[in-house]
């Protein structure tokens, strides 16, 4: 218990952390050489047990030397082209030539070596002595124990925290593992140290079981934001992790941006940066059942949804970029309502589809989705959230056959006029009243204000903002229909929403979550959804409104909604 408030700790101050090395002031330098420490070298360490061999030492063969360009002359020299020979990273700076396992590793401002490898049943056996903890280990998975010792070599005078958890490892399967947060193992790494002062301790971690070429990795910056700035050490004699090569031969496939010919059921996809096959689809109440069983805490579906549980096999691609992340954001479900619905707030069953993979890693997990019950011709659309370019969305059928036409819809949708009803403030449409503007139909199905809105805000998230002073929250149930006849996405959120009242100030949208269904997801031509939106409003104003103004439009798609009966 004495292990875990420490990790309770460690929360409280994790602001001094981030600080720790940038505070520090050491200077970089271009090249990494192993320093003079009074860190001991161990004394030669077996291999760590594993079931893969370290990679064999790789050489590298000159290419063959290409034809000259044209056809030289006697007054023209030959020129042959040589191949130009790749800088190598310096020592420690990448995966392909890390620290040596008994080295002293150097980065700014720390040293750091390690003394000590457990994993497998051993690890097991000692973090459960030091937990009481017996749950089963993942499946694929064990534990893995690292003894590291540390020296600050820090140049101000301040002392630092140096933890477990700024440490990470990595392997042939090209995952970055995080430590094991929640995993407290007897003298864990845990200390505040002052320029010249050591420390050591254990770093806990889950990897794949019988994984080779393991290496830990220390970041320079505390916040981990530059890849490039990492430190590897191999944990292993030799271990050494390339590229793979076979990246750059991969083509995209399945380039239909159309829900009439999604990714069959199964099949697998490329976009470019990952590959990607749907392994399996579980809705209704065995989703339910699932979800339940991952997070006692998780709540049911909302009244007239349903769960879609999707087991998802990714393959990062990408050589472009040093690390990529995978997480259940890139995934949304889509069906025959036009609905692109948002992700829910849920647990996912484990593995969870969240990592953070190297070019050529390949990941499995679980993401939980929702879609309206009995709605057919589910597909998933994947399409890294905040990605806009085309080229890198898919649509993946979830059940057989499934597919959507919009031609019918579009031309039912081009033949309903814009009203005038609620472009005038002084008039605004009443509370409950659709309101038509040329690509939307717009309904405010409810609204809460005062206590009882702050009340909702808090039965989401107890460490809510309140209201600033002099103002209270509304909460607005709104009813959303696009009716644009352009076969693509629209979406809308609050930020489409301000409201204004006798005060005659307009208050935008506060940025605090409501109850689900949350005002926040996209539609196709002819999808309607509902959900709620947190607004603000002055403390006491009367004639309250609801102003709404999608984003890019043109100010004849401002509509006022009035927010009392």
């Amino acid at each position: 218990m004495q292990h875990r408030a420490r990790k309770v700790g460690l929360l409280l101050i994790a602001a001094t952390i981030v600080l720790t090395l940038i505070a520090c002031g050491s200077p970089d330098t271009s090249t990494t050489q192993d320093k003079t420490s009074s860190v001991s070298t161990p004394a030669a360490a077996d291999s760590v047990a594993s079931d893969t061999s370290p990679a064999a030492t790789r050489t590298s063969e000159l290419a063959g030397t290409p034809e000259p360009s044209g056809t030289p002359t006697a007054n023209t020299p030959t020129k042959i082209a040589l191949p130009a020979t790749p800088t190598p990273a310096p020592v420690g700076m990448s995966r392909s030539n890390p620290f040596p396992f008994s080295a002293v590793a150097s980065m700014p401002n720390w040293d750091f070596q390690v003394l000590d490898v457990v994993r497998g049943e051993q690890a097991w056996q000692m973090l459960a002595e030091a937990n009481q903890i017996s749950g089963p280990v993942p499946e694929g998975m064990e534990y893995l124990l690292v003894k590291i010792h540390v020296k600050s070599t820090c140049q101000d005078t301040e002392k630092h925290y140096i933890t477990s958890g700024d440490f990470k490892l990595t392997g042939d399967r090209l995952v970055l593992y995080n430590e094991e947060f929640f995993i407290n193992p007897e003298d864990e790494l845990f200390d505040e140290l002052a320029s010249g002062e050591e420390t050591e301790g254990w770093a806990p971690f889950l990897v794949g079981q019988g994984e080779g070429n393991l290496l830990l990795t220390l970041a320079e910056l505390a916040a981990d934001l530059d890849y490039d700035n990492f430190r590897f050490i191999a944990l292993q004699e030799g271990a050494s992790v390339q590229t793979p090569p076979d990246l750059a031969s991969i083509e995209p496939t399945h380039p239909e941006l159309n829900r009439s010919a999604p990714v069959p059921l199964g099949e697998t996809v490329a976009t470019g940066n990952w590959v990607v096959t749907v392994l399996e689809v579980v809705k209704g109440d065995d989703a339910w059942a699932l979800v339940k069983t991952a997070d006692e805490s998780n709540n049911p579906p909302v009244e007239g949804m349903q769960y879609v549980a999707i087991r998802v096999r990714v393959r990062n691609i990408d050589t472009e970029e040093p690390l990529r992340r995978i997480a259940n954001h890139f995934f949304k479900v889509t069906g025959d309502a036009n609905v692109v619905y948002p992700i829910p707030s849920v647990v996912a069953p484990s593995p969870v589809l969240y990592a953070r993979l190297y070019p050529g890693a390949e990941y499995e997990g679980w993401v939980v989705e929702q879609a309206a019950e009995g709605e057919t011709n589910l597909m998933a659309v994947f399409q890294k959230a905040w990605h806009v370019s085309p080229e890198f969305k898919r649509y993946l059928a979830l059940e057989d056959g499934a597919s959507i036409a919009s031609t019918g819809t579009l031309s039912e949708l081009a033949d309903i006029e814009p009203e005038t009803t609620g472009t005038d403030m002084s008039s605004p449409a009443p509370l409950g009243e659709s309101v038509t503007t040329e690509d939307w139909q717009i309904r405010v199905v409810d609204a809460i204000r005062g206590d009882q809105a702050w009340q909702m805000v808090l039965g989401v998230n107890q460490f809510s903002r309140p209201p600033a002073e002099g103002r209270e929250y509304v909460a607005a149930k709104v009813s959303v229909r696009y009716i644009g006849t352009k076969d693509e996405i629209a979406h809308v959120d609050e930020s489409n929403f301000s409201t204004i009242g006798s005060g005659g100030t307009t208050y935008d949208a506060h940025w605090v979550h409501g109850p689900d269904p949350v005002l926040d997801f996209d539609l196709f031509p002819g999808g309607e959804y509902e959900g709620w939106t947190i607004l603000q409003i002055g403390k006491d104003e009367t004639g309250l409104i609801a102003i709404f103004d999608p984003s890019g439009s043109a100010e004849s798609e401002k509509r006022f909604l009035s927010l009392e009966p």
